[in-house]
Parts: structure tokens; sequence; C-alpha cells
């Protein structure tokens, strides 16, 4: 049975965090067709760095050290810094025993991050509908160098079902996974009360035998991990909502002080404009007075003829 700690783990690190099902998961993702679990090593975090709840998991095989995260929310283009802050501690904790201080090398297994999206958004690139898409830390560069003095490249797998993704063809605790998800939001759509729409969902997967060994045993904690998960969804669109209202009040606040700004501006340039032009008339009227003609007027004053024949007409 799952462990009772205030439910944090997601119902994803729940199914994935063991050896047998990170090498299963391995396998999908790199198409390899390992079978000793002994080859994983699993490395994941036991304390939440990002989230109340834990989505990640972690595992070495071989030379290679997988980084995964489940990923719910729009997609955060963030999320080669957060997985930055992420491998340095993970680093940490694999290096506690090495002594990074002697002169020969440490070496390091090679780095590998996926993030597996299941949001209600589509991946796209130039608004072209993808399953998959590529995050670098060096587009948040403020500077764009040639020679890039860091680096970290994220792998953003669509995973939804309605994607289509050639790792969801084959049958797979991955695919199976990816239905229980959708079988959730179906639910959620239809029931109001969320609650009722979780215990719906359970309910279907397990007569589809969708997850069904492992909701059978697990279905009170999934329950709870799946309120919890939507109550984190929920303060992360309310907050979302609250930052772009923000943004949106100061936005306005400040357009209306440009727009003052502006406005004042315009207005001086407009007044001083029109100041010239009724002092040029005003000198025109004189030149006229004295028997000018409309063409020496018009070389002094930029005045149109128009208007000055115009103005003849007043001083008559």
């Amino acid at each position: 049975m799952i462990k009772n700690e205030e439910y944090k783990d997601s119902v994803f690190r729940t199914i994935f965090n063991n050896k047998q099902r990170a090498l299963e998961l391995y396998n999908i993702l790199y198409e390899t067709d390992y079978d000793n679990p002994e080859l994983v090593e699993l490395i994941t975090l036991e304390d939440v760095l990002f989230t109340p709840r834990k989505n990640d998991l972690a595992f070495l095989v071989e030379d290679k050290f997988i980084i995964v995260m489940e990923h719910q929310s729009t997609i955060n283009e963030n999320m080669p810094i957060r997985l930055l802050l992420y491998i340095a501690r993970l680093y940490e904790k694999i290096l506690a025993s090495e002594n990074i201080y002697r002169r020969k090398q440490i070496s390091l297994p090679t780095p590998e991050f996926i993030v597996l999206y299941n949001g209600e958004d589509n991946l796209c690139i130039h608004r072209k509908k993808v399953t998959e898409k590529v995050l670098k830390l060096s587009d948040a560069f403020k500077e764009k160098l040639e020679d890039i003095p860091l680096e970290l490249i994220v792998k953003v797998i669509d995973i939804r079902y309605s994607s289509q993704h050639k790792i969801l063809e084959q049958r797979s605790i991955l695919k199976e996974y990816s239905e229980f998800v959708e079988v959730v939001y179906e639910e959620q759509k239809r029931e109001e009360e969320k609650e009722k729409a979780f215990e719906k969902a359970i309910k279907k997967c397990i007569e589809r035998n969708i997850l069904k060994e492992f909701l059978e045993r697990n279905s009170s904690e999934v329950l709870n991990m799946l309120t919890l998960e939507y109550n984190e969804e929920v303060a992360k669109r309310i907050e979302r909502e609250e930052a772009r209202e923000e943004g949106l009040e100061e936005g306005l606040e400040e357009g209306l002080k440009e727009g003052l700004k502006e406005g004042l501006k315009k207005g001086l340039k407009k007044g001083l404009k029109e100041g010239r032009i009724k002092e040029r008339e005003e000198v025109a009227m004189q030149m006229i007075s004295i028997g000018m003609n409309d063409k020496q007027i018009q070389q002094c004053t930029k005045l149109s003829l128009d208007k000055i024949q115009s103005l003849r007409k007043t001083v008559k």
C-alpha cells in the first residue's frame, strides 16, 4: 500500500517510482528492451522542490541519468531553469561521497531531461501542432552568443491520449496512465463535484482494465492524490489570472500615465503650432495693410495663397 504522508506524491510518481516500472518507462522512451530492473538505480529527491506534490522521477540506467517530470498545466517555458536547479541537487546527492576538489576528474552520468506533458493545450511550434518540442536554457539568456557557456535541453513529449504519439501505440504502463488521465479529464467535465468525478473515473478505469491492479489496491489514496492535484492546478490558474489582472491594471495605470504625458506633449506641440500660425496670420495682415502682394507675403509667412486671400477680405 502507498504510505500516507499527506498524499504529496502524484499518481504519476506513485506508479513509476519503482525499478520495474521505471525500466519499462525507459524502454518506451528510448526504444530499448532491457528486462533486468536491477539495472535501475532510483535517485528521486524525497522533498518537494517546486510544487506541493511530487511529480518527478529520477533514475540511473547504465551511464544515463534520466530526469522525468509530468506536467499538467500550460507548458512552462521556464522548465529548463527549474531543471537546472533540480539537476544540481541531484548531482549533489549522488556525489555526496566524492571529493570534488581532487585533481582527477570525476565521472558523471549523462543527464537526459524529459517532460511528459498532460495539459489541456496543444504543443505548438510556430503555431503548428506537434507531439514533441524542445526547450533550451539558452533561449532565456539576454545575450545571444554563438558559443554558449551553459546549456540545458529539455525534451517535451505530449502523452495525452488524444495526441496519438507513437510511444502510445503499443500497450504499456505509460499508455494506461495516459488513458487514465483522459478518463479523469472527461469525468471532471461531466461532474461538477470533483470528488465524485474522481471516484467515477477510478471505477471506470478498473472496469476498462486501465491500471486495474494499481487502482484496486490504491483507490482511496489515488482519490486523495487526484484531489490534491486538482486543487494545485486550480490554485495555479487563480495565481496566473491574478497575475494577469495585476499586469493589466499596472499596464492600464502606466498607459494612463503615458497617455497623459503624451497628451500634454501633443497638446503643447499643437498649442505652439497654433500659436505660430496665429502669429504668422497677424504678420500677414500687417503686410497686407502696407500693400505687399500675395507672393511676397507667402514667401515670408509660409501661409497658403487661399489663407492670405481670406485674410485680405478681413483687412478690407
